[in-house]
């Protein structure tokens, strides 16, 4: 019966590591609009949104949250908006969202 059991839970383990990698997760990166477009994986646009993302302070191009504090993530998301991107394709900026209102980056941001 533990042989059965162990063999169930191996199966579903295996098959679900496999099922995973049949979706493509969207990177961060992704979420970014630039002049009227998406980045595509692989395109000129893609890497150059990494690049950017890179040199604005984001930890990676593909998940930030536990990474980064809000804070750090308002400040490179600001950047990004003043190299000329939008967070998927909203007139918002970063400060407008309630989740980095209280940021120290923000409230500064507010005071210029």
């Amino acid at each position: 019966m533990k042989l059965l059991t162990l063999l169930i839970l191996i199966s579903l383990t295996l098959s679900g590591c496999h099922i995973e990698r049949a979706f493509d997760y969207p990177d961060e990166y992704k979420g970014y609009y630039f002049h009227g477009k998406y980045p595509t994986k692989g395109s000129a646009l893609a890497e150059q949104t990494k690049k950017d993302m890179l040199d604005c302070g984001f930890r990676n191009t593909w998940n930030n949250i536990g990474y980064m504090t809000k804070n750090e993530v308002a400040i490179s998301s600001m950047c990004m908006e003043n190299k000329g991107y939008s967070k998927n394709g909203e007139t918002r900026k970063t400060c407008d969202y309630e989740v980095y209102q209280g940021t120290e980056a923000c409230q500064k941001h507010l005071t210029q």
